[in-house]
């Protein structure tokens, strides 16, 4: 073990069951509901609970650079705009805009006492940034830092808002109520669930809503809304869904941990019936944090037995390692590398099998690295202008895929309105060309979504046969 005490970092190298612990840096506080945030350029962003400091840490386990503006705790975590602004609330009710050198760009007063310290900053593309808060408000913050509205609500609002392709804003309430408010601050509609939802929205390509709730005791609960504001399904669970969010493997499978229940579920996206449980192995730890889903289908996630889970897309144990504390952060996944936080002050970089997240709808908390909570994937790619980049239309029994200047390989992966796979393909975009994939199904609407190789980006378009 080597200490670096000039930059208060560890260096371990660890290996547990095949899997090796590349660094730990050790930012003095515990890290509780904290999910890092990786930037393009692998930069890691995570807060603390010293009243102070918001850390910077480069690829290699070495500190960049603390912002050291705050007054007050942090336990959100980061979101990261296109042009590497890195947006933090603070127990100080402040919104807080970084720049990707650690300067401060602004911050705003989002309310007073609004205590804004556990809803994720969600970006939408045209700026705009939402967050909850303890005042009983959903704000909506301009580019700029100006408030552009707030939207009361009945209670806290300590979830991490998810955004829909149609910009609509799904956010869980201490009121019992799942809210739809569309880009202007009105209510679309609520949906009432039985209990909180504190954890963020994972959201399908059809827009189906999924969502865990605690109803108290040690009932739980995931319900599926459609987009129109009523149920397509609910299942009752044993053990309360807190701070957990939902997340999506490639083929629609439902992952989420409880409390009381102890376990990792797995639940089939159609109906929500249970596939599988993973029963933690001391039968006692609660698993607050998010899963996150491996391109290779594996799940990972951590536990308060101390140690971080990998698990098979069958339910089986691939491997787990300790860390030395409870683990409620939830981890992130970039470029084959795994990072999350522990409750002994260490935020940890693992090597693990995955080589990205997966090419699904919404593999981890905040969708993706950059925690953009936005289902159109198109924020954190920079100099990209989606909404006109690609065209799908049918011709001739076979969807055609334009692209106007995107090179390079992409996976187009069809499914059905009841979030159903039909047909993937891979896919090579030159400049200009037309793809096309034979598809021989009924009339009908389906949504073609279109991953990057590499997983920088997914868009989703919808196509008509008629």
């Amino acid at each position: 073990m080597k200490k670096i005490t000039l930059l208060f970092c560890i260096m371990i190298v660890q290996v547990s069951l095949g899997q090796t612990i590349n660094w730990s840096y050790d930012i003095g506080f515990q890290i509780k509901p904290q999910s890092p945030a990786v930037a393009s350029d692998g930069t890691i962003y995570i807060g603390s609970e010293d009243n102070t400091n918001f850390h910077a840490i480069n690829s290699d386990g070495t500190l960049k650079w603390t912002y050291a503006l705050l007054t007050d705790n942090v336990y959100s975590s980061a979101s990261i705009g296109s042009d590497g602004t890195i947006y933090v609330g603070s127990k100080d009710d402040y919104l807080h805009a970084i720049n990707p050198d650690g300067t401060q760009k602004w911050k705003t007063l989002v309310g007073a006492g609004s205590n804004v310290i556990y809803s994720t900053p969600a970006l939408a593309n045209d700026g705009t940034i939402y967050l909850g808060s303890d005042d009983d408000n959903l704000y909506a913050i301009n580019p700029d830092g100006t408030q552009k509205w707030a939207f009361l609500g009945g209670a806290n609002f300590r979830g991490t808002p998810s955004i829909g392709s149609d910009a609509t804003i799904y956010v869980g309430c201490d009121d019992d109520n799942l809210y739809a408010i569309n880009p202007d601050g009105t209510q679309k509609w609520a949906f009432p669930v039985g209990g909180n939802i504190q954890g963020g929205a994972a959201i399908q390509a059809d827009g189906t809503i999924i969502v865990g709730v605690d109803q108290g005791g040690s009932a739980g609960a995931v319900f599926a809304v459609n987009p129109d504001g009523t149920q397509k399904w609910s299942q009752s669970i044993v053990g309360r869904i807190s701070v957990c969010s939902p997340a999506l493997a490639s083929d629609g499978t439902i992952y989420v941990g409880t409390k009381e229940g102890f376990n990792m579920l797995a639940l089939n996206p159609t109906d929500g019936t249970q596939v599988w449980e993973y029963v933690m192995a001391d039968g006692v730890s609660i698993i607050n944090s998010s899963p996150a889903v491996g391109d290779d289908g594996k799940i990972y996630f951590g536990s308060w037995d101390d140690h971080l889970y990998c698990l098979n897309s069958d339910g089986t144990l691939d491997f787990r390692v300790n860390l030395n504390d409870n683990i409620w952060s939830s981890p992130a996944i970039y470029n084959g590398t795994l990072y999350v936080g522990s409750y002994d002050n260490n935020l940890y970089s693992i090597d693990i099998p995955s080589t990205n997240l997966a090419a699904s709808d919404w593999p981890m908390f905040g969708r993706n690295e950059q925690h953009n909570s936005s289902i159109d994937g198109t924020l954190g790619v920079e100099d990209f202008n989606f909404q006109d980049e690609f065209k799908v239309f049918y011709r001739n029994g076979a969807l055609n895929i334009t692209s106007k200047d995107y090179a390079g390989n992409a996976q187009a992966i069809i499914y059905n309105t009841l979030g159903q796979k039909i047909k993937e393909a891979k896919i090579q975009f030159s400049k200009s060309n037309v793809e096309e994939i034979p598809f021989g199904e009924s009339v009908g609407l389906y949504f073609v979504k279109i991953v990057s190789n590499e997983n920088r980006f997914t868009f989703t378009k919808k196509v008509v046969i008629n």
